[in-house]
């Protein structure tokens, strides 16, 4: 039997019809495919007993069905399991293959398990048995095919309107099921190199990495939207920065994760800029703090090559000097052949390497040590491979050279090479540094020398030459014995200051001393070598049991009285002069007087009779120092040190 078309309308229709299920037709259209036609009769009586919304075809077999469904649509399909030669299942397949999405409802009057799974697996929206068809079931069965399909219709339309929206974004976007990419946007393919297709065929972990993979369980697990950062190597080879946000979401029916991709390389790029950038400024402001704090060059050293490895990672760090057309290490840090390059003298005339880098001034980059034609340098030490030098120039000459090795070949690069460059200039800067301070401290000790070999002249060589005059005058005074006893006590008086004298000289030969003696001891050496050298009446009065001070504070303190003495000496003409110290629990003064012939402060410029260098002492050990004098009424020079200020300087 062909197609069967019937049509039931109640005279009461307007009032009995219930709305249509699918509101884009008046009526449900339903296709019947069963071999047994009375079967198909009474279906259609079952239904109608509950609506007459509906309009049913009939086909018997297998390709009437498909002949019925050509060109037109139906709202529901009941089709028999049993079709005679064919097999119900084998023709929902078939409507599905030829994108028929209306429900299917699977009829069998041999109902088992086997047949309800085969039912589901080939998209039957329900199953029927025969043997216990009724109205009311055969109504809600549709009914419910119908709305369960009209919900996945507007689920569909929803992800298609999903699927555009995320399409659209500029940001990257994957849906992942099972670990396997079920959407893709063009910006991922974009960003990735890679097209939808090889994106569908990738696992998740292959192409982002294990820690996404882990991350998309968590998610799938229930826990809260996740980002990761990761480095991906795009379909070009390129390596980009990817920031991942992940979230769980239901698509086409089962769990998946949702992932927001975004391009973060030039974001990654500018911090790790800004990183090596303040790594670099650490680093060069620590050496220029060790060039500032100390003086001894091996320790500058280490602390530049220690700080290089902050700023540019390696395996083994060298400082080398050019000495007689050969290198000479005079710094290395690192883990590697250590004994065999500090043994290592690389003759300049014999290495085209290095007198190239003399010529230009400019680094140089060997970026395998190994596989390098005619580069002879550290051959016997495989493990070297990748090579970085850059010249230590001062005054316009090249004097040795700051050198980086590592185990890694093709490691360094250009940029590399500029931020050595600037460790060689503070290499440099070190040297020199050491060298004015040891010029310095040729000077400093030649002063030293002149300085007491002044003061040897004038104060010890002139007390024993006027005591040997005396001593070679005593004898024809021998007659006279008040002149005789008087000439005895001047030689005894001499002889005693020519001893405070020396004295003083051996104190200031050693510095550690002045801060080991007593300050009463010190200041009796300074008194008693003054005696010997003038008529001058000087006394010292000190109020106090046992004076301690600061080292500092005691050797300013000491230094000036030393030159208000000088002063009093050679300048005041004095007849008395008076040196007092007091000492309590606030303070330590000393003041130094006498009845010379003064001077006028506004008339004499500070700078003259040593004022300046009694003003700078007493600035540098915080000491306040008052100086009053008139003409002809002598000088007055007071130093007061306020304890309390060395609790300060501690702090």
């Amino acid at each position: 039997m062909g197609c069967v078309k019937i049509r039931r309308r109640s005279r009461r229709r307007s009032r009995r019809r219930s709305r249509p299920i699918n509101p884009e037709v008046e009526f449900m259209r339903i296709l019947v495919v069963d071999d047994n036609e009375p079967q198909f009769v009474m279906i259609t009586r079952l239904l109608l007993a509950f609506r007459q919304d509906v309009e049913f075809e009939y086909a018997s077999n297998y390709q009437d069905a498909l002949k019925a469904v050509d060109g037109e649509r139906f709202d529901v399909f009941l089709i028999d399991y049993d079709l005679g030669g064919e097999s119900g299942i084998e023709l929902m397949k078939q409507l599905r293959r030829d994108g028929h999405d209306a429900p299917m409802i699977l009829l069998t009057a041999h109902g088992s398990r086997d047949v309800d799974l085969q039912a589901m697996e080939s998209g039957a929206v329900d199953y029927l048995d025969k043997g216990e068809l009724r109205a009311a079931i055969l109504e809600r069965s549709i009914r419910y095919a119908v709305r369960y399909h009209e919900s996945l219709r507007r689920i569909k339309e929803s992800e298609n309107r999903l699927r555009r929206v995320l399409g659209a974004l500029p940001t990257g976007v994957f849906i992942a099921q099972n670990e396997s990419f079920a959407f893709v946007n063009d910006a991922l393919c974009q960003m990735t190199g890679y097209t939808p297709d090889e994106l569908f065929d990738y696992p998740v972990e292959n192409l982002l990495g294990q820690s996404v993979a882990a991350t998309l369980d968590q998610c799938a697990a229930g826990d809260a939207p996740r980002d990761d950062e990761i480095q991906f190597r795009t379909a070009s080879g390129d390596v980009r920065w990817l920031q991942i946000t992940l979230s769980r979401m239901q698509y086409e029916g089962e769990q998946s994760v949702l992932g927001a991709v975004t391009d973060i390389t030039e974001r990654k790029i500018a911090e790790r800029h800004e990183h090596e950038q303040r790594t670099l400024a650490e680093a060069l402001l620590d050496t220029s703090r060790a060039i500032n704090s100390t003086l001894a060059i091996d320790e500058v050293l280490y602390r530049i090559l220690d700080n290089l490895r902050h700023v540019i990672p390696h395996d083994v760090a060298t400082i080398t000097m050019i000495e007689d057309g050969y290198t000479r290490v005079v710094g290395y840090t690192g883990d590697l052949y250590e004994r065999e390059i500090r043994k290592t003298h690389i003759a300049i005339e014999d290495t085209p390497e290095l007198g190239l880098m003399i010529e230009r001034r400019t680094p140089l980059l060997i970026r395998d040590l190994q596989n390098a034609v005619n580069v002879k340098m550290f051959k016997g030490m495989p493990q070297l491979r990748s090579y970085l030098s850059a010249p230590l120039i001062a005054a316009d000459s090249v004097i040795g050279f700051i050198n980086l090795l590592t185990s890694a070949p093709e490691f360094f690069d250009e940029g590399h090479a500029d931020r050595l460059q600037i460790f060689a200039n503070q290499v440099v800067g070190a040297l020199q540094n050491a060298q004015e301070y040891e010029k310095a401290g040729e000077k400093a000790a030649n002063d030293e020398r002149q300085r007491l070999a002044r003061d040897l002249h004038d104060a010890v060589s002139q007390t024993l030459f006027s005591a040997s005059v005396i001593a070679e005058s005593l004898p024809r005074l021998r007659h006279n014995e008040t002149a005789f006893e008087e000439g005895l006590r001047r030689i005894s008086r001499m002889s005693r200051g020519a001893l405070a004298e020396m004295r003083t000289l051996l104190l200031e030969l050693r510095p550690q001393a002045l801060v080991n003696t007593d300050f009463d001891i010190l200041l009796q050496h300074l008194v008693n070598a003054a005696k010997s050298r003038v008529e001058t009446e000087i006394d010292l009065v000190i109020e106090a049991e046992k004076i301690v001070l600061p080292p500092d504070v005691k050797v300013g303190f000491y230094r000036i009285t030393q030159e208000a003495l000088n002063n009093i000496i050679k300048h005041a003409h004095a007849t008395k002069a008076l040196i007092h110290v007091t000492d309590d629990e606030h303070r330590t003064a000393i003041t130094i007087t006498d009845d010379g012939r003064g001077f006028d402060l506004n008339a004499i410029s500070s700078h003259s009779m040593g004022l300046r260098i009694m003003q700078e002492r007493a600035a540098k050990i915080e000491v306040d120092l008052t100086i009053d004098s008139q003409p002809q009424a002598g000088s007055r020079i007071n130093a007061t040190y306020p304890k309390g200020r060395h609790d300060e300087r501690e702090n």
